[in-house]
């Protein structure tokens, strides 16, 4: 805005010019003339800087707001249904099928003095004794430390996938690699093996067989293998006399 008495900003410096072009030989005259000049070019200035400022915010507002997309017309990305994992090492099956086999031909290749040491060894070993893994799923079946199917002999029987031993293990039934070794040949070796360790005491002989070869029932509550001897692995083979409470009572005599 011009300063009152002057149509504008421009007639203003004008005038001023004109003073100062006369000659004015008063000095502090001359200083307010200089001051009105500087201060007109900051009212100029901030003149144009307001108006550009308020024509932008203007210009910004009067343009019309777009409706949002609803979020029903808004494409939905459909996610893949998840693919069930397990955690379980049912891929461990034939890694242990394949360290019974090792274990079998180290004792059909033994001398006569090793050949006990090599059979007890395969005897005591089991699914998951040296695969160290909590959750063991031999049947794939995806419920570890489970209940399995398995025919060993002439019968199938429930075993507990944390206690599946070399002499059970399917293929072994029908190699001929260890004819010897079958699930009573074991428990033979081992009353064997243990009656000389216990100067043939034959009640703590048959303590330690049953302390090597157990059912996995203890440490594995989600397998039972219940208590009827004709179904049941451990009692029809001889390995304890009876099953009370989940625990079961060794045969003291199956080292005799």
């Amino acid at each position: 805005m011009p300063p009152p008495g002057f149509t504008t900003c421009a007639t203003y410096i004008d005038a001023i010019q004109s003073l100062l072009a006369d000659g004015m030989e008063d000095h502090s005259l001359r200083a307010l003339a200089n001051w009105a000049l500087v201060l007109t070019a900051v009212i100029v200035t901030l003149g144009a800087i307001l108006t550009i400022s308020f024509f932008t915010y203007t210009t910004k507002n009067d343009v019309p707001d777009l409706p949002l997309p609803s979020v029903s017309s808004v494409p939905q990305r459909s996610e893949p249904a998840p693919t069930p994992t397990y955690p379980t090492n049912c891929f461990l099956r034939e890694a242990f099928r394949d360290t019974c086999r090792i274990l079998c031909n180290s004792y059909m290749n033994a001398s006569p003095a090793d050949k006990p040491a090599k059979a007890a060894e395969f005897c005591e070993t089991y699914f998951g004794l040296r695969q160290k893994y909590p959750q063991l799923d031999w049947n794939c079946d995806g419920r570890a430390n489970y209940t399995a199917n398995l025919s060993f002999g002439s019968f199938e029987y429930k075993v507990c996938e944390n206690r599946i031993y070399c002499f059970m293990t399917e293929p072994l039934s029908s190699y001929q690699e260890c004819p010897n070794l079958t699930v009573q040949d074991c428990k033979r070796v081992l009353c064997t093996s243990y009656m000389s360790a216990t100067q043939k005491n034959e009640a703590n002989a048959a303590a330690a067989v049953a302390q090597k070869i157990q059912t996995g029932e203890a440490e594995n509550p989600s397998c039972e293998l219940g208590y009827s001897k004709p179904n049941n692995w451990y009692l029809r083979f001889g390995f304890a006399t009876d099953k009370v409470a989940s625990s079961y009572l060794v045969n003291s005599t199956m080292c005799s």
